[in-house]
């Protein structure tokens, strides 16, 4: 019988009875459509977080073209999105936007403001004043 590392054992069951409480079987189950939708729709600020985290680490790493990208795609997102979606993505995403902008240079922001889709890029405006 080959023996896991030291601890690695509890660690899998650590992460088991993590995934259990969060609900991550739950989404998984095909049969519980209604469910998998409700979880969606309350998680979404928590996946705009995500998104944010995501930004900031590649402008730290000075990845500008997947910066570009991923707002490009947040605001195809705004831009198909009901009335609640664009609420967050303004509140949460939009007003992240600052926050980003001090961590990098003015040329990369130059870079980046150019291709801020031109809905959120008025929103943000907006903000500022």
């Amino acid at each position: 019988m080959l023996l896991a590392p030291c601890g690695q054992n509890n660690i899998k069951n650590e992460q088991n009875q993590s995934r259990r409480n969060s609900g991550y079987y739950l989404r998984r189950d095909p049969g519980n459509k209604t469910r998998n939708k409700r979880i969606i729709k309350e998680n979404l600020a928590g996946a705009l977080q995500v998104v944010v985290s995501y930004i900031r680490d590649r402008i730290t790493v000075h990845e500008i073209a997947k910066v570009i990208y991923s707002i490009s795609l947040v605001g195809w997102i705004y831009n198909c999105g009901n009335e609640r979606v664009k609420d967050l993505i303004e509140n949460l995403f939009v007003r992240s936007f600052n926050g980003m902008r001090k961590l990098c240079s003015q040329y990369e922001w130059g870079l980046i403001e150019k291709r801020i889709p031109i809905k959120l890029l008025t929103v943000y405006t907006k903000q500022q004043y």
